[in-house]
């Protein structure tokens, strides 16, 4: 019940989350990857400058250069700035988790969740 009242507060805010999609075939890590290079594409074509993305500890470098490569190809003096934080500091991460999470589950949590959700975008995707 509790789950379904955080929820509809979530559709109330009227907030968009984009999700993306990556196969764990080749890898969890490098799925996670090909979807951070595709999303920094997709904000550099909107006009976006800046990425908070919850903290994984030691493998947050991994994140910096994928983030560092897709700058330096598509926009090397693009003032984009990126950060991780752990999830507690920054409660839009929460937004995204809580977005993620029932669009994965499908079904119900899905429906309910339907109108955050902007678009989905499926990387090497069988």
């Amino acid at each position: 019940m509790r789950r379904r009242a955080v929820l509809a507060e979530v559709v109330r805010f009227e907030v968009r989350v984009d999700v993306y999609l990556g196969s764990c075939r080749k890898g969890e890590e490098r799925g996670r990857q090909e979807c951070l290079a595709r999303l920094i594409e997709d904000m550099l074509d909107i006009g976006a400058h800046r990425l908070v993305m919850d903290s994984r500890d030691q493998r947050d470098p991994l994140d910096r250069i994928t983030i560092r490569n897709a700058l330096k190809k598509r926009a090397p003096d693009h003032e984009f700035v990126y950060e991780h934080m752990d999830s507690a500091g920054d409660p839009l991460l929460w937004l995204a988790d809580i977005a993620a999470w029932c669009h994965g589950a499908g079904g119900d949590w899905a429906r309910r969740i339907a109108p955050v959700i902007g678009s989905v975008t499926r990387l090497d995707w069988p």
